[in-house]
C-alpha cells in the first residue's frame, strides 16, 4: 500500500505515524469529485507506484520527503542523491538525510507551499537544473540569480558587454551584473523562472538585430541611412 501513497503524493509523517497529503492536492487527485475515504483510496490505486527503477541499487527502500518545520528531508535518498545535491541540498549525517529550507526548495520547484512538494516534483525540478547547468558551460560559466527584486548574473566575464547591452550594471558588492528584475522580465521572460542567461543572450541578439535594421533605415531623401556618399 505504502508504494501506492508515494506514488500518489503523499508523504509520511514521522510524528503522527501517519501518511499525510495538502488538501488542495487531494481535491486534485480527486479530480474535482467530493473528497471521502472511498473517492481517496480509489483514486490512490488508480495511480501507479513508484518505479522499482527508483530504488537504491541492491534494494531497500525508495526515498521519501518529509516537511520538517522550515526544512525539506529526504530520507533513503542514496539512489537520488546527485538530484538533491543538484538542489543544493547538504547531506545530514544527524538526520541520515538530504536537507534544506522550505522557502529554498518550494522557490526552485515552483510550488505555492511545502505541501505540494514531493519526491517526483523533487526529481522533475533537478533534471531542470542539469539543464541549466550545460548553459552555465556554454557561456562561460555565467549564471542568473533572482534575489532583491533584481536579477544578478554571476561569473559573467564573457558576456559583460552584452549585458551592458541589455542595461544591465556592475554590482561590485556581489561581483555580477545587475538589473531591475521588472526590466528584465519586460524582456519577454514569462516569470522570474524563466530567466537564465540563455534566454538573456537571445534578448541581446534580437536587440542587436533591432539596432542593425535601423542603421539600415533610408534616410528622408531616399538614401539608407548607413551609405556614405563620396
Amino acid at each position: 500500500e505504502k508504494d501506492y501513497l508515494r506514488g500518489a503524493g503523499f508523504r509520511w509523517n514521522v510524528d503522527r505515524r501517519a501518511w499525510e497529503m495538502g488538501h488542495q492536492q487531494v481535491e486534485a487527485l480527486c479530480k474535482g469529485e467530493e473528497v471521502t475515504a472511498e473517492r481517496v483510496f480509489e483514486a490512490i490505486r488508480q495511480v501507479s507506484p513508484p518505479s522499482s527503477e527508483d530504488a537504491p541499487k541492491g534494494g531497500g527502500v525508495l526515498p521519501t520527503v518529509e516537511v520538517d518545520d522550515d526544512r525539506i528531508l529526504v530520507h533513503n535518498s542514496f539512489s537520488v542523491k546527485q538530484e538533491m545535491r543538484r538542489l543544493g541540498m547538504t547531506y545530514d549525517v544527524q538526520c541520515k538525510a538530504w536537507v534544506a529550507s522550505v522557502q529554498d526548495i518550494v522557490g526552485k520547484v515552483g510550488a505555492e507551499s511545502a505541501d505540494e512538494i514531493t519526491l517526483t516534483s523533487l526529481l522533475q525540478a533537478a533534471a531542470k537544473v542539469g539543464e541549466r547547468g550545460k548553459e552555465v558551460a556554454k557561456w562561460g560559466g555565467a549564471y542568473v540569480v533572482v534575489e532583491e527584486g533584481e536579477v544578478v548574473v554571476l561569473k559573467s566575464f564573457d558576456i559583460k558587454e552584452r549585458l551592458k547591452g541589455l542595461g544591465f550594471s556592475w554590482d561590485s558588492e556581489r561581483r555580477g551584473w545587475r538589473r531591475r528584475l521588472a526590466d528584465v522580465l519586460a524582456m519577454g521572460f514569462e516569470s522570474e523562472r524563466d530567466i537564465d542567461v540563455s534566454g538573456l543572450m537571445k534578448a541581446s541578439q534580437r536587440d542587436q538585430a533591432a539596432v542593425a535594421a535601423q542603421t539600415r533605415e533610408p534616410a528622408g531623401d531616399g538614401r539608407w541611412g548607413d551609405t556614405d556618399e563620396e
